[in-house]
C-alpha cells in the first residue's frame, strides 16, 4: 500500500512551534533518562553532555562521507578509529571508516 501524500503546511512553523511538535512527537519514546532502557542510548554522562553537544554542533551540517572536502572530519575519524581499535583489539595501526 503506498504512503499517503504528505500535506505541506501553508505557512512555515516558527522555531517554537516546530520544537513543540517535536517534543509532542517524542512523548511516547523510551524514558532513558529515568533508566527505562538498557540499550540504544549513547549518553556520555552529565559531565560531558554539553561538551559533546558543542562538538557535534561544529560539524552537524558537514557530510563525513567526503573526507577530501572536510579534512578535519577525516582527522577526527582516523583518531576515533585509532582509539577504538586500540581499546578493542590492541592494534596500533588500523584502517576503518565510520
Amino acid at each position: 500500500m503506498p504512503l499517503p501524500r504528505p500535506q505541506f503546511p501553508k505557512k512555515a512553523l516558527t522555531q517554537e512551534e516546530l520544537l513543540q511538535k517535536l517534543q509532542e512527537a517524542r512523548s511516547g519514546d523510551l524514558k532513558w533518562q529515568k533508566g527505562k532502557s538498557f540499550c540504544l542510548i549513547y549518553h556520555p554522562g552529565d559531565i560531558y553532555e554539553e561538551k559533546v553537544k558543542a562538538a557535534y554542533n561544529l560539524f552537524f551540517t558537514e557530510n563525513a562521507l567526503n573526507p577530501t572536502s572536510f579534512p578535519s572530519l577525516q582527522k577526527c575519524e582516523k583518531e576515533f578509529w585509532s582509539f577504538a581499535s586500540y581499546i578493542l583489539f590492541r592494534e596500533e595501526k588500523s584502517m576503518h571508516q565510520i
